[in-house]
């Protein structure tokens, strides 16, 4: 943020901090990190988290705990702080940021994202990329997901305190020119026109094993698009 200006419009994106690293566990290969799979992982969290602490990160230090907190900058230190001081760093965070976006609310977070940068919803007329198949994903237990985003402890504060946020830019995005459903409207709109934009340019979705060239995403585990010519 230093080498951009001021009037620079910063925006991110949080996903659920447990859903995010189940998915960084697998896409990045964290099982040769820590010598076992998910659920081995949390049972090591359950029986001797200090095991898991003195690990060091995987993928050369860039991936492994509090992954959006250190990709936000935050340094590894704070991460079994207080719950105050935490706090107090994700305060600085939403300074930094005009719109923190929530993957599990994508249609409503691409319409205020849209609204803010005064673009039509063409701009953020998508098709999902980069999904991985049902069957590629490990699925955890209640009590799995607990001892997990206890870990996760700075992910989930974040996780929390901009889904709170979120709720309140909906809030006022609805109250603007006394359309109590104006996102309602406008998240209709744009699934009306990723819809139109997937008949126009999809032949199917497809495994990625199936795909080549330009089309190709970069792990098997996921789903591609074989496209009209």
């Amino acid at each position: 943020m230093a080498l951009m200006g001021t009037s620079t419009f910063a925006f991110s994106v949080v996903r659920d901090p447990v859903d995010q690293f189940e998915s960084l566990y697998n896409y990045m290969g964290l099982r040769s990190t820590y010598k076992t799979d998910l659920k081995g992982f949390v049972r090591m969290l359950r029986n001797n988290q200090s095991v898991i602490d003195h690990k060091p990160r995987g993928g050369m230090g860039r991936f492994g705990r509090n992954q959006i907190a250190f990709d936000w900058g935050v340094s590894p230190k704070l991460f079994n702080k207080d719950p105050e001081i935490i706090r107090e760093r994700i305060e600085q965070l939403d300074d930094q940021f005009e719109l923190v976006l929530i993957a599990e609310r994508m249609e409503e977070s691409l319409v205020l994202l849209a609204d803010r940068l005064c673009w039509p919803l063409e701009y953020v007329t998508h098709l999902d990329l980069n999904v991985r198949k049902p069957e590629r994903t490990v699925q955890l237990e209640e009590d799995e997901r607990q001892i997990l985003g206890n870990w996760l402890n700075f992910d989930t504060s974040i996780y929390e305190y901009f889904s709170r946020r979120f709720d309140d830019h909906v809030a006022r995005f609805n109250t603007v020119a006394g359309q109590p459903d104006r996102m309602e409207e406008q998240v209709r709109l744009l699934r009306q026109s990723n819809l139109q934009l997937q008949e126009r340019c999809v032949i199917q979705r497809v495994g990625n094993e199936k795909l080549r060239g330009k089309f190709l995403e970069t792990h098997n585990d996921t789903f591609g698009y074989l496209i009209q010519p």
